[in-house]
């Protein structure tokens, strides 16, 4: 039985998601050429931690955010924030609407 996955663009504030797998776009070319150095890194770390991260927002372009903290290069604490407009996530736990 095929389970269709479910869109970023049915995701509303505060449903929890994991991050589960590096997004299919940067198999695209464009991708590699050093600029998405640092996100490719933070999807790297999503995955490698499990975390459970919160849509906080949905910008202007209906696309969802999610904010968590990292540690960068010098072991500080870093803020960090993503669009989820691709394919990487998967739902944390059925919420209150039945999504999950």
């Amino acid at each position: 039985m095929h389970s269709e996955a479910p869109s970023w663009k049915d995701l509303k504030i505060g449903d929890r998601i994991r991050i589960v797998k590096i997004p299919s776009v940067f198999a695209e070319s464009h991708y590699h050429n050093g600029d998405w150095d640092e996100t490719f890194a933070l999807y790297r770390d999503l995955i490698l931690r499990n975390m459970v991260v919160t849509v906080c927002e949905i910008d202007g372009a209906g696309r969802p955010w999610i904010e968590f903290d990292s540690l960068d290069a010098d072991g500080n604490i870093a803020s960090n924030s993503l669009a989820v407009d691709d394919d990487s996530w998967v739902f944390a736990e059925t919420n209150q609407t039945g999504r999950g």
